[in-house]
């Protein structure tokens, strides 16, 4: 974190999943730390946030893309281990038709919460009536013409 915080004005700090990888590896970090560090990034944070509060001013802050992309990558490899143990069961073999599996994944990945039944029913009922008044106007639009 103190490299981070001290090569804020230059221009190879990572953006993305792979660049942080490759930027750990030439410090030689290893990326099983990715947790330690983002304890230590938000405590970074921290620090410079009371600084601020008590009217310190700090030269060199901690960037705050730095936590969240450690979190993402966090998320993105755990994402990964699991899918790969739900696309690739006991006997080794990927699943045939993993297109719905990785969609419903990805789906449970990114919602807000988990719906009941019942409102997974009233959705698809109006994405079904949407869908109908689609089709009822595009008949309309093409009698017209």
């Amino acid at each position: 974190t103190k490299e981070i915080r001290e090569n804020l004005s230059t221009s190879h700090l990572p953006v993305d999943g792979a660049s942080l990888t490759e930027y750990l590896h030439q410090n030689g970090v290893n990326c099983r730390y990715l947790g330690k560090l983002a304890v230590l990034a938000l405590a970074e944070e921290e620090k410079d946030l009371s600084k601020e509060r008590s009217g310190v001013a700090s030269l060199r802050k901690m960037p705050l893309f730095w936590l969240e992309l450690l979190e993402c990558e966090m998320v993105a490899r755990a994402a990964k281990h699991v899918l790969d143990s739900i696309l690739t069961p006991a006997s080794g073999r990927v699943t045939t038709k993993p297109t719905t599996i990785i969609a419903a994944f990805l789906s449970a990945l990114v919602s807000i919460r988990e719906e009941s039944a019942a409102e997974t029913e009233r959705r698809l009922e109006r994405e079904d009536n949407e869908i109908d008044l689609f089709s009822l106007n595009s008949a309309l639009n093409e009698d017209r013409v």
